[in-house]
């Protein structure tokens, strides 16, 4: 089963920022809602932060968690201590040059070249990315601009986490592009260091999405090879 996050799909929008926590208790009301024994976690992006906060936080039995282009912690003295980079200044540069009005047409041009920065080395998949930037579109038209909610929920995950994960029994895969400039390569390496129950894979060349059907096979394979064993 694949949801959608607030502000993005046919979800609702919301005008007013919110936290992780409430984007977290989304994520276990849905689950709980299907009546599961147990469940498996893919997240990607916040996603996986997402996904470490259920194994940290909630009641569900996870049998496993797929971690992709994800951290364990967001503030800046915590990722310091723990050697995890930080997104350069020049690539929040290029980002905030894309800045989407609500029309897709009007806002495609900045969307591709938004994708072309974050794809990394592998080759860029433009219908791939088009027909996902339409996706964005979907329901509500200010969903496309689901950055502005979700940056400020991603500054509220939990300094706690870092530590809690450690404690934690969970089978963990956590993939990681070599190229991701927004959440760079380091940050999931140390959440797998932190993961106990841990494997970690580097996918060489890509970048923090993934518009290449090459990457996404990539992935998949390490995705069925840890169910399988798990």
């Amino acid at each position: 089963m694949r949801y959608s996050h607030r502000d993005t799909g046919l979800s609702t929008h919301f005008d007013d920022p919110y936290d992780i926590w409430e984007l977290h208790q989304d994520l276990v009301s849905l689950v709980e809602m299907f009546e599961k024994p147990s469940v498996r976690f893919v997240g990607h992006s916040m996603g996986g932060f997402l996904a470490q906060l259920a194994v940290c936080y909630s009641s569900l039995s996870i049998q496993s968690v797929v971690s992709i282009s994800a951290g364990s912690a967001v503030e800046s003295g915590l990722c310091e201590e723990l050697g995890m980079s930080r997104p350069s200044d020049g690539t929040w540069r290029v980002l905030m040059q894309n800045q989407p009005t609500g029309n897709y047409m009007a806002d495609l041009k900045g969307w591709l070249s938004t994708w072309r920065f974050l794809n990394g080395s592998f080759p860029f998949d433009e219908e791939q990315a088009m027909l996902y930037t339409k996706s964005l579109y979907q329901g509500d038209p200010r969903n496309a601009q689901v950055a502005t909610n979700h940056v400020h929920a991603m500054t509220t995950v939990p300094i706690k986490l870092v530590e809690d994960l450690t404690k934690t029994y969970c089978p963990f895969l956590v993939l990681h592009g070599t190229e991701d400039v927004l959440v760079p390569l380091d940050n999931g390496e140390v959440t797998a260091r932190l993961a106990p129950n841990s494997t970690f894979a580097g996918i060489e060349g890509a970048g923090h999405m993934f518009f290449n059907k090459q990457t996404w096979v990539k992935i998949r394979d390490h995705i069925v090879e840890h169910l399988t064993n798990h």
